[in-house]
C-alpha cells in the first residue's frame, strides 16, 4: 500500500512507529484538510499543486490507475518539480504526513464503496467558486493521468475521461468558456460518472 511505500521514501523513526502507522490510515478531519490547503499554497509554485481540488483529483487518478506509483513519484509533482524547503521542521513533518493520509483516504473509500465515490465538489451551490473547483479537479485528475502515463483506454473507458478532459485540459479551456450554464451543470455529472468508473 502507499503508507507502505512512505517507509522507504521518509527515512525517520515517525514512519516506523505503529501507532503512527495506524494514523495513517484515518481520514483528515476539517482542521487537518485545512492545515494541508495552508501548506500547499505556503509552499507552492507556479508548477505545484496549491488546492486541495486539484489534489483530491490528483489522488483519484492515481489511486484509479492501471499501474501504481509510490510516493516518491508523486511526491514531486504536488511540489511542482523540487525539493520543497520547509521554515520549521513540523511543517515539513505534517505536509508529508497529511498527503500520505489523504491518499490513503481516497484510495480506501474508492476500494470500498467506487459507487458512491462523489468529488469534494458535489453538494456546493453552482456559482464561479464551484466552477473553479471543478476545474481544479479536473486538472489535477489529468496531471494523475499523465504522471502515471495511461495507457490507450477501451472506447467507454476513453469515453468517461472525455468528460474529464473537457475540464481539466488546457486546450479545452475555450470550449468550456463557451458553454451555457445549462451546458455546464450538465457536463458535470459525466464527471462523477467517470471518477466512479
Amino acid at each position: 500500500t502507499h503508507v507502505l511505500h512512505c517507509y522507504s521514501v521518509f527515512q525517520t523513526s515517525t514512519f516506523r512507529d505503529d501507532a503512527m502507522y495506524a494514523a495513517y490510515l484515518q481520514p483528515l478531519n476539517d482542521r487537518e484538510l485545512g492545515r494541508l490547503d495552508d501548506l500547499l499554497l505556503k509552499y507552492g509554485n507556479d508548477d505545484a499543486i496549491q488546492t486541495l481540488s486539484e489534489l483530491d483529483g490528483l489522488f483519484v487518478a492515481l489511486a484509479s490507475s492501471p499501474s501504481a506509483l509510490m510516493p516518491s513519484q508523486w511526491l514531486p509533482e504536488i511540489s511542482g518539480g523540487r525539493k520543497v524547503k520547509f521554515k520549521k521542521e513540523a511543517e515539513g513533518e505534517a505536509y508529508y504526513a497529511l498527503l500520505l493520509r489523504h491518499m490513503n483516504s481516497i484510495e480506501q473509500s474508492l476500494q470500498d464503496a467506487t459507487d458512491r465515490f462523489e468529488p469534494p465538489f458535489l453538494g456546493c451551490s453552482e456559482g464561479i467558486g464551484v466552477a473553479d473547483m471543478i476545474e481544479d479537479w479536473c486538472f489535477g485528475y489529468m496531471r494523475g493521468v499523465q504522471l502515471a502515463q495511461w495507457p490507450e483506454l477501451p472506447i467507454e473507458q476513453a469515453a468517461h475521461l472525455a468528460a474529464i478532459e473537457l475540464h481539466g485540459l488546457e486546450e479545452n479551456l475555450s470550449k468550456v468558456e463557451a458553454l451555457t450554464k445549462e451546458e455546464h451543470s450538465a457536463s458535470i455529472e459525466p464527471i462523477v460518472v467517470a471518477a466512479r468508473a
